[in-house]
């Protein structure tokens, strides 16, 4: 579609060489991804890490640019910030073209390489922010703004949201818009509306099926804002997500129903990543010797991640602790069907089936 080579750089979390084969990872993918992506990936890097994680691991696709003016606006204008005719906007308006690159090429290439779950973010900041918009118009998915190009081609954007959006029904869509609250010098630039215009248009029609938040920042520049516009967009989408250390430590029964009820507003299930899981288990099981809770946790883990086969020997080793022998030789043996070449498991069967 775009007819040439595209560079994309692609993050993947700390768990994904060892679940990739049972495991399905939401993923972001960014614009302007030569920009942000030691950034971001950072940023994401620790929103999902340590023992009370904002948000789940992300595969993070980080999309490198070779003319974000023609990929990002669908139509052609030579209007630029300054209200003068700018020239280097004089190859605008491919922003169709990359829409389909990006659905029927790029997302679907990143489906069949990678182990993805259909919860998708599209990111975009500034200029690159007008195709977000795009999609967001047409397309049901999660959608990130970083004080778009609104502005562009005397506000293109709001005469078609002021279209598309009465009567618009969506499916489980979440937006997230970030502004600034720096103005530019009026001298030599236009007074420009911003994406609060959107909001006001999401305000008058109230779409069902959409959550959405305008926040905006009144001590950063358009140009110092991504970072903290990403680590908002990414834990307002998954709030709910983080557990207390009260609850991880003291009521672990209450995590089920939090994450089943997070899983129902998204439309994709969550949990909490499997080695933390797995490390409180261990935790009760053999430093504080409370078999019962630790039991709590590895049947958590085994039921998010069925496919793992460690979740289930460990659960065997809790109910080994319990004196639950038989049910015990249940789960080791549970465990051995997803690897064979277990050894705890091996071990454990031999000496139960010796008894």
């Amino acid at each position: 579609m775009l007819k040439e080579g595209r560079t994309v750089h692609i993050y993947l979390p700390e768990s994904y060489p060892q679940s990739r084969g049972y495991r399905r990872y939401p993923v972001l993918y960014v614009r302007d991804g030569g920009k942000f992506f030691h950034s971001f990936t950072g940023a994401v890097q620790h929103l999902t890490s340590d023992a009370t994680p904002h948000v789940p691991e992300i595969i993070v696709v980080a999309i490198v640019e070779t003319d974000r003016v023609r990929d990002s606006s669908s139509t052609r204008s030579l209007q630029g910030f300054t209200g003068k005719t700018d020239e280097g906007f004089k190859s605008s308006g491919g922003g169709e073209n990359f829409r389909q690159f990006l659905q029927h090429e790029l997302v679907p290439y990143i489906d069949n390489e990678f182990s993805t779950s259909s919860y998708r973010i599209y990111c975009g900041y500034s200029f690159t922010g007008l195709s977000v918009i795009d999609e967001f118009l047409d397309v049901d998915t999660i959608f990130l703004m970083i004080d778009p190009s609104w502005w562009w081609d005397d506000y293109v954007m709001e005469r078609r949201a002021a279209v598309a959006l009465p009567g618009r029904k969506f499916n489980r869509v979440q937006l997230f818009m970030a502004a600034t609250g720096e103005s530019y010098p009026e001298k030599y630039f236009i007074k420009a509306r911003d994406i609060s215009s959107l909001a006001e248009v999401l305000q008058r029609t109230n779409p069902a099926g959409l959550e959405w938040k305008l926040k905006r920042y009144a001590d950063e520049s358009h140009h110092s804002m991504a970072l903290r516009a990403l680590h908002d967009g990414l834990t307002y989408f998954f709030r709910g997500y983080q557990p207390s250390l009260h609850e991880l430590y003291m009521e672990p029964e209450k995590l089920r129903s939090r994450y089943e009820s997070l899983s129902a507003r998204l439309g994709e299930r969550v949990s909490l990543r499997e080695d933390l899981l797995r490390f409180f288990g261990e935790q009760f099981l053999r430093n504080f010797k409370e078999p019962d809770q630790a039991i709590r946790y590895f049947e958590m883990a085994a039921d998010a991640y069925p496919g793992s086969w460690a979740a289930w020997d460990d659960l065997g080793d809790a109910y080994m602790a319990k004196g639950d022998k038989l049910e015990a030789v249940k789960l080791y043996e549970k465990s051995l069907l997803l690897n064979p070449q277990n050894e705890n498991a091996n071990k454990m069967l031999k000496s139960l089936r010796a008894e």
